[in-house]
């Protein structure tokens, strides 16, 4: 959650940045630039990045286009009250290109919000349906390694069992000797089990005698 927070606040440091050089261009360098001229240009840049790359592989980028501009707006908008124009100047008395290139640039950013509204339940959809294999989850995991684990020790108490009950019928000590040391060979018995069936098997004939 706080790698998130960071990770956001960053991008809106820039973005604020951005207003900033806006700002202190249109107010001192291109002061004189009319709103009208600054929203075709706004607008048509808009649409040539749609015409070129409008496609939900493209989300991110012209989402990063579309963010930027609206940051960079927010600075010519400052920099335009401050040079005295009101909000009224802007949008009780607007002309008829005024009100197309408002509403092409509200149509543009709609049409932005709708793709990445599908390119976010296409990528959900797709990561959901990856294959489980490739990705495990950690319980999932640890249950796995439990019964790995248990089946294990199962194979080697099953084993010890079997060794001891051919104590009984083991023909002489070398042929039970050499099934021991295949056993320990292989694995299946650990070094204090070879000495405890043994030892068990010496006692045994030594019973028997």
């Amino acid at each position: 959650m706080k790698k998130h927070i960071v990770y956001a606040a960053s991008k809106l440091a820039r973005g604020l940045s951005a207003s900033l050089l806006s700002f202190i261009l249109f107010s001192w360098i291109f002061s004189e630039v009319p709103a009208d001229s600054y929203l075709g240009i706004w607008s048509g840049a808009m649409l040539i990045l749609y015409l070129g790359f409008l496609s939900l592989h493209n989300v991110e980028m012209l989402l990063k286009a579309g963010t930027g501009g609206a940051f960079i707006s927010l600075g010519y908008i400052a920099a335009r009250m401050t040079s005295g124009c009101t909000v009224q100047d802007a949008f009780c008395h607007m002309s008829f290109t005024r009100k197309v290139l408002c509403a092409s640039i509200g149509i543009e950013y709609a049409i932005l919000i709708f793709l990445c509204i599908i390119y976010a339940i296409a990528k959900r959809r797709k990561s959901e349906k990856k294959n489980p294999d490739d990705e495990m989850f950690p319980e999932r995991q640890d249950d796995l390694d439990r019964l790995e684990q248990y089946l294990s020790a199962a194979d080697v108490v099953g084993k010890y069992r079997e060794l001891e009950d051919a104590a009984a019928d083991a023909k002489d000590a070398d042929t039970y000797k050499n099934m021991l040391d295949q056993s320990y060979a292989k694995g299946e018995i650990n070094l204090r089990e070879y000495r405890e069936l043994w030892d068990q098997f010496a006692r045994q004939v030594a019973g028997g005698k």
